[in-house]
């Protein structure tokens, strides 16, 4: 699987089309959603939802971008 976005921003700017390629299909996602969580070992209750939910480091923190399928 490798996540790929497309034209409308940087990953996990709200409007972004997310691909994701697997051995049989090319899965596509628009992202409606982003938060950023203080700090990189913080529980992660409630911040994982929607059809697919992408974490990054963002500095000292943990950025949530949540896409939905297209």
């Amino acid at each position: 699987m490798r996540p790929r976005h497309g034209p409308g921003g940087a990953p996990g700017t709200p409007g972004t089309v997310v691909s994701v390629e697997t051995p049989r299909e090319v899965l596509r996602y628009r992202v409606y959603a982003r938060h950023l969580a203080p700090g990189r070992g913080t529980p992660a209750h409630g911040l994982y939802r929607g059809d697919l939910t992408l974490r990054s480091c963002v500095g000292p923190d943990a950025g949530f971008t949540y896409p939905m399928c297209t």
